[in-house]
């Protein structure tokens, strides 16, 4: 279990991905996991409806650099569709487009930001890549 200074610590990490951009809050769930799969940070939709086993089984599909054998995510039955890899980092679009996640590695894991309607993956993508390159900066 994490102590409160590491949560905090990470909780100020994405508070820029909980900017109300006019529309509600960008970031409706963020997951941090480490190197290793843990879990060390989790909020809002993660925590709310996705189960830790189907946070594991995510894990693995993230860690799969090529993501060659695998074009969908399973999170306790909400299907996500791989619309676009970039060296790991990906984009899912879920049902009919109104939710989405999207997966940023960096030196100390990977991130992954759910965001839901009126967000798209055209407005949801500028503002997490953004994010990723200062995770990796």
């Amino acid at each position: 279990m994490m102590d409160q200074a590491e949560q905090s610590a990470w909780a100020a990490l994405v508070k820029d991905l909980k900017v109300d951009q006019g529309h509600g809050v960008l970031g409706a769930g963020i997951l941090i996991y480490d190197p290793h799969g843990g879990v060390v940070y989790e909020e809002g939709w993660f925590r709310e409806e996705v189960s830790a086993e189907a946070k594991v089984l995510m894990h693995a599909v993230l860690s799969d650099v090529v993501l060659a054998r695998t074009h969908r995510v399973d999170l306790d039955g909400h299907v996500f569709h791989v619309v676009e890899n970039v060296y790991g980092n990906i984009c899912a679009v879920g049902r009919r487009r109104k939710m989405g996640l999207i997966s940023q590695r960096f030196s100390m894991g990977i991130l992954v930001v759910m965001f839901r309607y009126p967000y798209t993956l055209q407005t949801a993508v500028p503002v997490v890549a953004k994010f990723g390159q200062r995770l990796r900066a």
